[in-house]
């Protein structure tokens, strides 16, 4: 019978691999190399690090273009840098005046977005979706909403009318009948809770698929949700 052997641990030096080889072959060409042409090696170290500086400089340059380019789309076509949106319930109120009155904030713009029914020329209802918005502060944010009334010697009685109404193109057809379509304020009948009511077209916008209102919608929609529209400084 042999007696078991004890474990063998391998020594420190084998476990971690040793520095001097490296460090005598520095010592001996590259430093040797740095005492003959000391400014070459200095050139050359200055050279890189001038290049990584340009490829970062490029890079922010490039970053602050782009952000600058999309910021001046944004401006042209009336988006806004950000908008906060709050679900079916909306949000307090007072959350506007706050973020109107961020030094960072130029301007902020409240919208209220109403999903509902209108009953078309059809005598069917077809859903409706309606925009209210502050006319005298969405301009710069969202262009194609800014309604354009008819009658423009009763422009600014119809932009602060809250039961007014301003469609494009396509609800003219879809939901104004064609014998008010010269009357200047014909009647589109929308559905409120349980009940329809006759409200007043005064105008139009230029969007493509939305149907505008100056102010708030008053009653109680099928569905609503708060939005506010930031441009930042």
């Amino acid at each position: 019978m042999h007696a078991p052997s004890a474990a063998r641990h391998p020594s420190p030096s084998r476990q971690r691999p040793s520095l001097a080889l490296p460090l005598a072959l520095l010592k001996s060409v590259s430093l040797a190399e740095w005492r003959h042409h000391p400014w070459r090696h200095a050139l050359a170290l200055l050279a890189v690090a001038l290049g990584v500086a340009l490829a970062f400089a490029v890079e922010l340059i490039n970053a602050s273009a782009l952000d600058e380019f999309s910021a001046a789309v944004r401006q042209v076509n009336g988006q806004p840098d950000f908008e906060l949106r709050a679900g079916r319930g909306g949000f307090d109120e007072t959350l506007y005046a706050h973020v109107a009155a961020h030094p960072a904030v130029a301007l902020a713009s409240p919208v209220i977005e109403i999903e509902t029914y209108a009953i078309g020329i059809d005598g069917k209802r077809a859903p409706l979706r309606i925009v209210g918005i502050d006319a005298f502060v969405a301009a710069a944010l969202a262009p194609a909403l800014i309604p354009r009334p008819n009658d423009t010697a009763a422009a600014r009685s119809a932009l602060l009318d809250p039961d007014a109404l301003f469609l494009n193109a396509a609800a003219f057809e879809r939901f104004v009948p064609p014998a008010q379509l010269d009357d200047p304020t014909p009647l589109m009948r929308v559905q409120q809770a349980d009940r329809v009511l006759a409200l007043p077209v005064r105008g139009s916008v230029s969007a493509g698929a939305l149907f505008t209102t100056t102010n708030s919608w008053t009653g109680s929609p099928m569905s609503s949700r708060s939005c506010c529209s930031v441009l930042m400084t």
